[in-house]
């Protein structure tokens, strides 16, 4: 399991179009990535995802499914 992940690893790994992530991003609704040297692409932590998407399952069970903008 990788522990860096770029906007295609977190796309394939939680069913999420990257089109679905940069829109979340500009709206703050999901952790920015950020640019490493010598990487083309933003990198986020898996932890960091993993926490995002947890919050989202919960946030979801208690309020009903969260509505999409």
């Amino acid at each position: 399991m990788r522990e860096i992940m770029d906007i295609y690893d977190i796309s394939k790994e939680f069913g999420i179009s990257p089109k679905s992530i940069q829109k979340k991003i500009a709206q703050g609704l999901f952790p920015r990535g950020t640019r490493v040297a010598g990487f083309r692409r933003n990198l986020w932590i898996r932890s960091e995802v993993e926490a995002w998407v947890k919050t989202q399952i919960q946030n979801a069970r208690r309020n009903g499914r969260p509505r999409q903008k």
